[in-house]
């Protein structure tokens, strides 16, 4: 306690010259901040399908007069529904708002600018949302607090530092309609309301709960909607939008997404079941930053459409903290917060539960280093390549010639997104005459679009040939005959990294783990390196396996950096290494290591098995077996490309 008065005395002294600076230091910050950060993810292929198909969709509508056109998410909705679509984004979410975007686009034609106006539009969020608390709370200090905790809010870090969503959009016009609305501007209230119903068609809904919710249970209290007949207008038409949204989509693609097809599925207790724990740890995770306070409004029952869909989904994205739906739920939390911050003053906001709030939010923010890439979604994924290699990437594109037809795996899409001809899956190659084929082995979508499966075929059946190898960055040429005109061998270390979210994350070269565990060495490179303890728990048979790397044609150098704690007299048998493939059923190159091979104990030594593949493998794997009395420690796996062999 003494602890917590003497940060709130410094805290309050310094932030007591005036509270309504926050109008200007946290919106500038966080806009500078952010537009750096998101430009660097966005160069190191940080940024995943959304934003291609987003820039792709802009883009024709503003250079070929399509209404939205874009091809980006035929793969993604072939996957999941098995509908083949080539068309409109209207028919993936209803977000008109994305015309507004277009006249800007003419003048300033450039992934960037989705980028600048996407961070300006959550920074600007932050200035109406104080602009709102401060009319509605009628204090400066706590209208900065409530923003401050909006600002420091790990979910919207979250949507800053994730690709390009038009739902974005939605904080800032709903605080801005809100704020227009108690400052008695009707006109521009109902212009802001329609601006954030365009963001997305789930929008709608909330904003139907929000009215509703103040229709129903906020008749002889203090209501952001100043008079009952604004929230029946409101209710009318957010209703009347998501009548027209649900009309409109279907006229696009056959099958549109229901965030309510659970409850009629029959299936709702299995659906609850569905990774209920995690669920249960995402709603933890969106309100702490708030210090539980939005949960003594009325207005906190408006989540419960957003709520409800989260614990009745099956898809994990849903209730995982790292994507884009901090949009769905902050402002309807944060005029929650708001409302019961003005209605309870003795509960207003204690010391305590304000330090534990800032804490919490600073701890799960995607900024923090120690959270970064061990909690699920793509914000908090560390970038997938090393700087070598993405400038290969860029070496690359250089070989594509402008709007040529081309079929590319994502990430690499979105840098190519700016062509009509641009692809990330279709149908039939030939129908569609694709002239190259982009794509990378270090990355899982490799493997997630079928890449592994294309490329093989392709080349075998003579259709393309290589143009370009370089790192594992393929580019194939419809017809091409000759060597590739750029070569740079495969080179990839890997090392253990954890399991998130249950996934073997390939692209950051993960391994799995047998009977050993990671522990932390100071002397290795990784840090974290992986031990298995055979002389405490005797024989062990699998100490480490994994990546399953695809890997075409050639010879290769893998070398094992391993570290040996001797515990006997014996020089025999340390452990078996392998470079195998089909769940081990084929070995490629095996070696038995033996004291002998290591020398002296605890030093860090290097083990190479050279190994040679005569076709595309799918699933190589370097594999740690058969520990005898030894603790054996592994640093790393490094594997180097001596020859291709296509």
């Amino acid at each position: 306690m003494v602890l917590h008065s003497k940060l709130w005395k410094m805290l309050s002294t310094h932030l007591s010259i005036d509270y309504r600076k926050v109008t200007i230091v946290f919106p500038v910050t966080y806009f500078i901040v952010f537009l750096y950060l998101d430009l660097v993810r966005f160069y190191n292929f940080n940024f995943y399908l959304d934003f291609g198909a987003y820039l792709q969709a802009i883009y024709t509508t503003a250079f070929h007069g399509k209404l939205l056109y874009e091809n980006y998410d035929a793969a993604t909705i072939f996957l999941r529904e098995g509908i083949p679509y080539f068309g409109s984004y209207l028919g993936i979410h209803f977000s008109p708002i994305l015309f507004i975007f277009v006249p800007v686009f003419r003048i300033f034609p450039f992934p960037e600018t989705l980028i600048v106006l996407k961070v300006l539009a959550i920074s600007l969020s932050i200035f109406f949302a104080y602009k709102f608390a401060l009319v509605f709370l009628k204090s400066a200090k706590l209208a900065f607090i409530a923003t401050l905790l909006y600002t420091l809010h790990p979910a919207l870090h979250s949507l800053t530092l994730f690709d390009f969503q038009p739902q974005a959009f939605f904080p800032l016009f709903m605080f801005l309609s809100i704020y227009t609305l108690l400052k008695g501007k009707v006109v521009l209230y109902f212009l802001s309301l329609i601006a954030a119903l365009s963001t997305n068609e789930f929008m709608s809904i909330l904003i139907c709960s929000l009215a509703l919710v103040d229709i129903v249970l906020k008749r002889n209290t203090t209501s952001i909607f100043t008079k009952r007949k604004y929230a029946v207008v409101t209710f009318i038409i957010a209703l009347s939008w998501y009548i027209m949204a649900s009309l409109i989509m279907p006229m696009f693609k056959p099958r549109v997404f229901s965030p309510w097809a659970t409850l009629f599925s029959g299936e709702i207790v299995e659906a609850l079941a569905y990774g209920f724990l995690e669920k249960v740890s995402y709603f933890l995770m969106i309100i702490l930053p708030f210090g539980f306070i939005p949960l003594r409004s009325t207005y906190f029952l408006a989540l419960l459409p957003y709520l409800g869909s989260v614990f009745t989904s099956t898809y994990a994205g849903l209730f995982q903290l790292g994507w884009h739906y901090g949009s769905y739920f902050l402002p309807l939390m944060f005029i929650a917060l708001t409302d019961s911050l003005s209605k309870a003053p003795k509960l207003k906001m204690s010391k305590t539960l304000l330090i534990i709030s800032i804490a919490a939010s600073v701890f799960l923010s995607p900024l923090n280093p120690i959270t970064a890439g061990n909690i699920p979604g793509a914000a908090y994924d560390p970038t997938p390549f090393n700087k070598e290699h993405i400038g290969y990437i860029f070496k690359v594109f250089k070989l594509i010639p402008e709007n040529a037809s081309i079929l590319v795996q994502t990430p690499l899409s979105q840098h190519l997104a700016m062509n009509i001809n641009a692809y990330t899956w279709v149908p039939n190659i030939e129908d569609y005459n694709i002239e190259y084929i982009l794509a990378d082995i270090k990355h899982i979508d490799f493997k997630v679009y079928g890449f592994n499966r294309l490329i093989p075929q392709l080349l075998s059946n003579r259709s393309y040939g290589l143009y370009a190898y370089a790192d594992g960055i393929i580019l194939l040429k419809k017809n091409y005959t000759g060597k590739p005109i750029l070569y740079y061998p495969f080179k990839a270390a890997f090392k253990y990294a954890g399991l998130i979210g249950g996934k073997l994350r390939v692209s950051s070269g993960d391994l799995i783990l047998g009977d050993s565990r990671p522990v932390i060495d100071l002397t290795s490179k990784s840090f974290v390196v992986v031990l298995c303890r055979g002389a405490a728990e005797g024989p062990i048979d699998v100490a480490w396996y994994g990546p399953y790397i695809f890997l075409p044609p050639g010879t290769y150098n893998v070398t094992f950096v391993l570290k040996v704690k001797k515990y006997s007299i014996s020089n025999g048998p340390i452990m078996k290494l392998d470079v195998a493939s089909n769940k081990g059923l084929t070995i490629y190159s095996s070696k038995i290591i033996t004291f002998n091979d290591i020398g002296n104990e605890n030093q860090w030594v290097n083990a190479t098995l050279t190994f040679s593949l005569n076709s595309f493998v799918d699933d190589i794997e370097f594999r740690g077996l058969n520990v005898g009395r030894y603790d054996v420690y592994l640093d790393y796996i490094y594997v180097e490309q001596v020859k291709l062999s296509i």
